[in-house]
């Protein structure tokens, strides 16, 4: 009878484990290393980068459609092995069929890629990931509903007059200006 006990438990765990997937969502990612100290991240909801913006109605209404942007931030100061280890995961993550690649830029020490899942006409979500390989790198996601390319391009129009100052702090320390 203990060895049956022993053997079904054995089975179990083999199962549960054979289940579990190394594989990270992107979600996940933003989850777990959002709270790691490591880590600076920042989450606003459009009311929060909208609120105190100058803008038409006719500008609130190009970018009504963003409902959240997430952002992480890691600064390569004396964390080169984790850095290293989690911008793999990362654009591993990124190699995912579900993201569609938007546009890529890779410089001398900086690069960038632009992904979406949904359709070109009704994009679900916008990943942005930056890196300066001196200084580290940003991820950036935005969420909304039935966005549109046309919504990104008002919302880079009018970046100027948004209240982003939560995440300015961290932007302007990673050096992405070559970008």
């Amino acid at each position: 009878m203990k060895t049956i006990k022993i053997s079904l438990s054995l089975l179990v765990s083999f199962f549960l484990l054979a289940s579990c997937n190394d594989n990270m969502s992107l979600e996940a990612f933003f989850v777990k290393k959002g709270q790691d100290k490591s880590y600076t991240a920042a989450n606003l909801s459009s009311d929060v980068f909208l609120s105190g913006a100058d803008l038409t109605p006719e500008e609130r209404e190009k970018v009504a459609s963003i409902k959240k942007i997430n952002f992480l931030a890691f600064q390569k100061d004396t964390f080169q092995t984790k850095y290293e280890s989690d911008r793999a995961q990362l654009k591993q993550i990124l190699k995912d069929k579900k993201f569609r690649n938007l546009m890529n830029y890779s410089g001398e020490e900086n690069e960038m890629k632009l992904v979406y899942t949904g359709n070109e006409k009704n994009i679900d979500e916008l990943i942005v990931f930056a890196e300066n390989k001196r200084s580290g790198f940003m991820l950036a996601r935005l969420l909304g509903d039935d966005m549109t390319p046309e919504d990104f391009y008002n919302l880079v129009k009018i970046m100027d007059k948004l209240e982003f100052e939560q995440i300015e702090g961290f932007t302007k320390e990673l050096d992405l200006s070559g970008i």
